[in-house]
């Protein structure tokens, strides 16, 4: 396991891109702002909610943007 223990890695606002986080856990950060786009979100939880279960009842009260 590695960790990356800082308050911020860059000056600027970085762009990740083709990154397997599989498995991995982003805990006690400052997430504001950031959009995750095209990428796969099978089991991803936030604070221990279905990333998935959200999008599906959002969809349902908004309608699906697909």
């Amino acid at each position: 396991m590695i960790w990356v223990d800082t308050l911020r890695l860059f000056d600027e606002p970085i762009h990740i891109e083709d990154v397997d986080f599989h498995d991995n856990v982003i805990k006690n950060s400052n997430l504001s702002g950031v959009r995750i786009e095209k990428c796969v979100i099978n089991g991803l939880t936030i604070n221990g909610i279905p990333v998935e279960q959200l999008i599906v009842a959002y969809d349902q009260i908004h309608g699906s943007k697909q």
